[in-house]
């Protein structure tokens, strides 16, 4: 009985040292979660492009520009599709879907968070934007 004593702290003691690292890593983060998601809910940021490897959300008045820091970036593998990291508002941060946030529940909401929102905002534009080409080309 002691045995399962025994592994049960040590496993015990490990996980708290990961949360605790993964914690400590991705607090300084913490504040540009919900105002990344409170761009792109309210529309200030729009979808701009899509690529192989990236979703691109823009401020609704640069939509057209190529590049700039001023943009939410969703990075996805384009081979299998999964969700890899997220640029939110601000410079250089970043959530990565590494093994390090598994730890953390809080960076681990937001990251699904984000995505769920982007998926939907992506599938409206592209629903409206090939719904609007079929009434164009009904007017020809």
């Amino acid at each position: 009985m002691e045995i399962i004593y025994f592994f049960i702290a040590v496993f015990g003691g490990i996980y708290t040292l990961f949360a605790f690292s993964s914690i400590m890593v991705q607090w300084p983060k913490y504040k540009y979660y919900k105002p990344t998601y409170d761009a792109i809910q309210s529309g200030t940021y729009a979808f701009a492009s899509t690529s192989d490897s990236y979703d691109t959300f823009r401020p609704k008045d640069k939509v057209a520009e190529w590049w700039s820091d001023d943009e939410i970036l969703f990075f996805h593998d384009k081979w299998s599709g999964k969700r890899e990291s997220i640029k939110l508002l601000g410079k250089s941060k970043y959530i990565h879907a590494g093994f390090s946030n598994v730890f953390d529940p809080y960076t681990v909401y937001w990251f699904h968070k984000l995505h769920s929102l982007a998926r939907t905002k992506i599938d409206v534009t592209s629903t409206t934007e090939s719904s609007e080409t079929v009434k164009d080309k009904s007017k020809l």
